[in-house]
This record gives structure tokens, C-alpha cells and sequence, in this order.
């Protein structure tokens, strides 16, 4: 397990056992002898690995996604990437992403991931979008992270000026599943960014146990909207071995959607999008097809 400290504590002080039982079980390991047997779930749930033998990930057309680390601030027990090889990101460096995007023109976009990128010293960060401003095909810099929700003060004044300068377009995708994971705290600090027209979007996991209520649902993304982050996917969950305990049927996904549909403005209203190995965007399926 790896949680930080002054996330834990936030979860202890919360008001009562339910919503405490929603956010930490998202961090807690399966108990000794229930490890899953559930032959659906894999390893690589994906096929991602396969394709990022260099460190970066070119799946989608007009965009790179970049290992930069496969640290983490946190160990959620049902990330997709939970089993890959801890030495990923080593095989990636700045100079090969340069060489391989001069061949790609049509990238416009690089996305920072991991792992997650902003457990990097702030330098490292900078090489990457110093680096990317040489090429002028890249327009938009985005970073995917999930640190800020659970430790706002990674936010540090360095960090802030880091994002509020990038030559590109900077993009911050922050990864929620539930409306006590967030602050007063972040949301003062995403003002900082909000003001420098920095894109702030959120990403959310429908997990059983955690969010599959309606009622957690709409107040996790009223409470994005209200702090000036637009809710951008709700994904439902990627079959990965060990987390079979939070997969929640798309039947019962949709219909949530749909009631989110009936109750919040569409601004506020996510995307509900499973990834299919091989396609080449994201999409929910009829449940008949899973």
C-alpha cells in the first residue's frame, strides 16, 4: 500500500465510516488469499506494453503519450498500469521523443504520463517543454496526474510557474473518483493556473464501492464545475488482474450516465468511454459485446 500521510489523514477526519470506506478502499490491497482468479483481468488489459517498447505510446492520431516515470504519489489497486516494468520510463529520453515526433508531423500534441509525471523535480518538467518548443508541430502540452487531488502543496510555487510557462498550450488532467478526494486547498491552487489559461480537465474511474451512487456522482462533478475544472471522462474500468472487485457493469454505468444526463447541465456531464485494445479512440460497447 502507498498512500501519502496527509491524504490519510484527510480520509480519518472525514465525517463518517461510509464515505472513509469509499476513498481508502481504493488504496487497500486485496486481504491475503483473495487474489484474483478472474482470467478476463490481465496483466496488460490494454496491450500497451507491446507498443511502448520505446517509452512512449503513439495510439491515437495527433497525439504521443510519454512515459516520463513510472513512480507514482499513490498506489491505486485498480490502475491499469500496475504491473508494468518499473524501468518503462528509462527507456524513454527527451532526444528519442524529439527524433520520433520530426518523423510524425502530424502530433500536435504530447501527453505527459506515467506513472505519474509530477512526482518529477520541476527541472525535468522544464526539459521536456523546452525541448517540445523546438518543434512547432506541437501545440498543446498535457499533463495526466492524480497527485494534486490527494496532495494539493505538490503544487508548489515552482511547479505553478512551470505550468503557467510552458510554450505550449499546457493541459492539466486531473484523476478523481470521489467528491471527498477534493479541497479548498486545490482549488486555490488550480485558481493560480485557471487564471494563466491553463486547461483544466478531470478524469474519474467508475469503481464499485467507490462512486457508483448517483448522488456521488453529480456532487463530484458539481464540485469540478464550481472549481473551474470541467469534468472531462468517466471511464469505465479497464479489466486489469487484481481489481475485479470495483468493476461495475456497463448496464448499471449507463443508466447512471443517464440519470447524470437528466440532472446535470451538459457542460458538467462527462464522457462515459471504455478503451478497447486496438481501437483507435475510446468508446463504451453494449454490454452484450464484453
Amino acid at each position: 500500500m502507498a498512500i501519502p500521510e496527509s491524504f490519510l489523514n484527510r480520509i480519518h477526519a472525514l465525517p463518517d465510516e461510509k464515505t472513509r470506506t469509499q476513498v481508502l478502499c481504493q488504496f487497500l490491497p486485496l486481504s491475503e488469499g483473495k487474489e484474483e482468479t478472474n482470467a478476463s483481468f490481465t496483466c496488460d488489459p490494454l496491450g500497451e506494453q507491446a507498443d511502448a517498447k520505446e517509452g512512449f505510446l503513439h495510439r491515437y492520431p495527433g497525439r504521443l503519450l510519454v512515459m516520463t516515470t513510472m513512480e507514482c504519489g499513490a498506489r491505486c489497486q485498480f490502475c491499469f498500469r500496475q504491473h508494468w516494468p518499473s524501468n518503462m520510463s528509462s527507456k524513454c529520453t527527451v532526444a528519442k521523443v524529439l527524433q520520433y515526433l520530426k518523423q510524425e508531423p502530424t502530433v500536435s500534441e504530447v501527453l505527459l504520463s506515467g506513472g505519474d509525471p509530477l512526482t518529477l523535480p520541476v527541472e525535468e518538467l522544464r526539459e521536456w517543454s523546452q525541448a517540445l518548443a523546438n518543434l512547432p508541430q506541437v501545440k498543446r502540452l498535457r499533463v495526466h496526474s492524480r497527485l494534486p487531488v490527494l496532495t494539493p502543496e505538490v503544487l508548489t510555487p515552482e511547479l505553478l510557474d512551470w505550468f503557467t510557462t510552458i510554450p505550449q498550450q499546457p493541459v492539466l488532467v486531473l484523476h478523481t473518483n470521489h467528491p471527498a478526494e477534493l479541497s479548498d486547498a486545490l482549488f486555490e491552487k488550480l485558481a493560480v493556473l485557471r487564471r494563466s489559461s491553463v486547461t483544466l480537465l478531470a478524469q474519474s474511474v467508475l469503481l464499485r464501492g467507490v462512486n457508483n451512487a448517483i448522488e456521488t456522482l453529480a456532487t463530484l462533478f458539481e464540485r469540478l464545475i464550481s472549481g473551474g475544472v470541467q469534468p472531462y471522462y468517466l471511464h469505465q474500468l479497464d479489466r486489469v488482474a487484481g481489481a475485479s472487485r470495483f468493476e461495475v457493469p456497463v448496464e448499471e454505468g449507463l443508466a447512471l450516465h443517464e440519470e447524470l444526463r437528466q440532472r446535470l447541465p451538459g457542460y458538467a456531464l462527462p464522457r462515459y468511454v471504455q478503451e478497447i485494445p486496438g481501437e483507435g479512440k475510446k468508446t463504451v460497447t453494449k454490454a452484450s459485446e464484453l
